[in-house]
C-alpha cells in the first residue's frame, strides 16, 4: 500500500513499530478499529463466514501482526515504496468498490481521530487460551452476517463516515439488502438453493 506525495511515502519510512510513519499508523488504526463494522462490506455474504474460521490464515481475529498470516491486518514490510498491508477478511463475494470505500473510510476515520495501532502480534491468536485473549483485548471478528449487520449498525462514527463516503441511500440499500439476503436464507434453510444462488451470481 502506497499513499504518495511529492515521491514519498507517507505510511512507511517512519520511526513506528515496523517501520509506520504516524500518518500510517493513525489510518491503519482506523481500519483495525472499525473493521468489525465493515465487515458485511468485505464478507458480503452468509457464505463468506464459513471461510473465516481461526488457524485459517483468513484473519478471523481482529490483530494486526508484521508478516502474520493470521492477522486480519498483515504488514509485509519491504522497502518504503514496496511495503504492503493486506486485509486477509475480503472474499470473491464482496463489492470491490463498496469494499474499498468502506476500508477507505475506516482508515479515515483514524486520521481523524489520530488513533495509534495496538501492539502487534507474532503468533496465532487461536493459540492463545481464552483468558490470554482477554487480557491482550483480542476479540474474534463477526462470525455471521447478522452479527456483521449488527456490529455495523453500533459503530455510530463509522455509520456517520459511510454516510459521507457512499452516500445514505447506497448505505441503507446496502444494510436492507443483506438483511433480506440473511432472512431468506435463514428461513430456506436450504444449503443447495444457496449453493446455486452463488452459482448464479458468481
Amino acid at each position: 500500500t502506497v499513499i504518495l506525495q511529492d515521491g514519498e511515502n507517507l505510511l512507511c519510512g517512519g520511526s513506528r513499530e515496523a517501520g509506520l510513519t504516524e500518518l500510517g499508523d493513525n489510518f491503519l488504526s482506523g481500519i483495525l478499529g472499525h473493521l468489525p463494522g465493515i465487515m458485511s462490506f468485505l464478507a458480503a455474504t452468509p457464505n463468506s463466514y464459513r471461510r473465516l474460521q481461526p488457524s485459517s490464515w483468513t484473519g478471523a481475529f481482529q490483530i494486526w501482526g508484521v508478516n502474520n498470516k493470521e492477522a486480519a491486518l498483515r504488514l509485509i514490510p519491504g522497502t518504503n515504496m514496496s511495503t504492503n498491508c493486506e486485509i486477509k477478511t475480503p472474499d470473491a463475494t464482496s463489492n470491490p468498490h463498496l469494499a474499498i470505500a468502506a476500508i477507505a473510510t475506516a482508515g479515515l476515520l483514524g486520521l481523524r481521530r489520530g488513533g495509534l495501532l495496538p501492539e502487534s502480534l507474532s503468533v496465532d491468536p487461536a493459540t492463545l487460551t481464552k483468558e490470554e485473549r482477554q487480557n491482550e483485548g483480542i476479540r474474534q471478528l463477526p462470525s455471521s452476517l447478522q452479527a456483521a449487520l449488527d456490529t455495523l449498525n453500533i459503530d455510530k462514527d463509522l455509520v456517520a463516515g459511510l454516510k459521507e463516503t457512499l452516500g445514505a441511500p447506497l448505505l441503507q440499500a446496502h444494510i436492507a439488502v443483506k438483511r433480506a439476503e440473511v432472512k431468506r436464507w435463514s428461513q430456506a434453510n436450504d444449503h443447495n438453493l444457496e449453493v446455486q444462488e452463488l452459482w448464479a451470481r458468481y
